[in-house]
């Protein structure tokens, strides 16, 4: 008995003419909300016994309302507190830092 022979035809992609050069576009889509993000103006706290502005890490924090103005003079609507020490010389110290949350 002859063998069938079966004439299968290889399916070939044609290559495009042009390369696909358009990337996804970067960032967020059009219409998306912005992030409330809390702005604060800090400058490094200094020990006062020492001068140095090496820190411990902060062991506790409080967050107090205030709405008025900072000693800067930016709107002020909190005001953060944060329990720190000097790692030099270990005195005790409280960051003050003023933000505006509106």
């Amino acid at each position: 008995m002859p063998k069938k022979t079966t004439n299968k035809k290889a399916t070939v992609k044609k290559a495009s003419a042009k390369p696909s050069s358009r990337k996804p576009a970067a960032g967020r889509k059009p219409g998306s909300k912005n992030k409330d993000y809390t702005t604060s103006a800090t400058t490094q706290t200094r020990c006062e016994k020492c001068g140095s502005t090496d820190r411990l890490p902060y062991s506790r924090q409080q967050l107090l309302d205030h709405h008025g103005t900072a000693p800067d003079g930016q709107p002020c609507t909190h005001v953060r507190l944060q329990w720190t020490g000097c790692k030099s010389c270990g005195q005790a110290r409280i960051d003050r830092t003023y933000e505006n949350n509106a």
